[in-house]
């Protein structure tokens, strides 16, 4: 999520506190013997200062993931076969579960290229779905990247539906398949990959999955009531039509006053791979795409009580995206429903908590190792 309008129009320059992690009574004990085994190796931003770092990072993740396409169930409204496009990117050494990755809007599987290091180097193969619209997929406004930008780079949304049924098929047909007796295969989204698996455990109260892992998840959105107003009746007359002020991506999109991460070198990253890979580029929401996410974070707050697979919530206290209050909501239904746990971690950071600052990132990392050993103990 990239332009400020669908941002919620918020004003940005939001401070960072020194401090990783608030503590609170719902967070995770710290005295899990996982974090003592594999907490002081992950990547450090550093080592993406060069281009070169970027380049060794990225390039690694074309040698080892493999790419594959699924033919989807749901169809565009304007008819045909729809076919998404994911990774699969093998674990090194011994195997020690499995995730199935959900992006954020305007994200490829490919911008995870710095996670999968991570996370193959400890023993995990993952499978990353490209969202309808997004990443490597045909856009649904254009099936021609090579059109005017401002047909192929209109990020619209024909129905949230859409998305979790595009999910059920990628967890359907291919990540079980590929993970027959797995022990820890887990669910892992960002964003509006987040609203995307929430909503979809809400659906599918038996999928496969021993727990749930989101960051930032698009559960509530920051977006005033004129803002609320706009999008319904734009969306009526003017679905199709980027939002005011909207545009294509925008590659001297500066670091400073962006509201995604404090990470300079991280966020140079994001800008690498969009001009790597122009194919993935997109820009900013249609009416369509933000009355749609609007109304889906309504009805996942609505249904969270249904949910019986315990999540972890990493949650960014200073998140001009997504509504951290909303992560409350949710948590707070599941618990009281008492058919599972949610287990919220507030995090001093931006939305973007996969690529924010090391000591951010690492105590994330750190407490979904701590997640894992307790619901999906090996």
């Amino acid at each position: 999520m990239v332009r400020a309008w669908m941002m919620g129009l918020v004003a940005v320059g939001v401070s960072f506190s020194t401090m990783a992690c608030t503590a609170e009574t719902d967070g995770i004990d710290e005295a899990d013997d996982e974090i003592n085994a594999q907490s002081a190796t992950f990547r450090s931003e550093a080592e993406l200062r060069t281009v070169e770092g970027k380049k060794s990072v990225v390039d690694a993740f074309t040698q080892s993931c493999q790419r594959g396409t699924l033919r989807a169930t749901a169809l565009p409204y304007r008819g045909g076969p729809y076919t998404l496009v994911y990774h699969r990117c093998p674990a090194k050494g011994p195997k020690r579960g499995a995730f199935a990755v959900v992006p954020g809007t305007t994200e490829s599987s490919i911008r995870y290229a710095e996670f999968v290091a991570d996370w193959t180097a400890k023993g995990y193969e993952l499978f990353i779905l490209n969202n309808r619209g997004e990443g490597f997929n045909a856009r649904l406004l254009s099936d021609d990247p090579s059109t005017a930008a401002d047909e192929s780079q209109r990020r619209h949304m024909d129905s949230f539906d859409d998305y979790v049924s595009d999910l059920d098929d990628f967890v359907t047909k291919v990540v079980v398949p590929a993970t027959p007796n797995e022990k820890r295969l887990m669910l892992v989204c960002h964003s509006m990959g987040g609203g995307i698996c929430t909503r979809y455990a809400e659906t599918r109260p038996n999928n496969p999955f021993k727990g749930l892992m989101l960051s930032a998840p698009m559960q509530g959105i920051k977006i005033g009531f004129f803002q609320r107003g706009l999008a319904s009746v734009g969306g009526l007359a003017l679905s199709e039509s980027w939002v005011p002020g909207g545009g294509p991506y925008d590659p001297k999109e500066a670091f400073q006053g962006n509201v995604l991460t404090g990470s300079e070198n991280r966020f140079a990253l994001r800008h690498y791979v969009n001009q790597r890979f122009p194919e993935v580029q997109l820009g900013s929401p249609t009416y369509a795409w933000v009355r749609r996410a609007v109304e889906a974070t309504e009805q996942i707050q609505r249904d969270a009580s249904k949910i019986t697979k315990p999540m972890l919530l990493l949650s960014a206290l200073s998140d001009d995206i997504v509504d951290p209050k909303s992560h409350e909501t949710v948590c707070n239904a599941m618990n009281g429903a008492k058919k599972t746990t949610c287990t919220r971690v507030p995090l001093q950071a931006e939305h973007e908590i996969f690529i924010e600052r090391d000591e951010v990132r690492t105590e994330a990392f750190r407490q979904m190792l701590v997640f894992m050993g307790k619901v999906a103990p090996l």
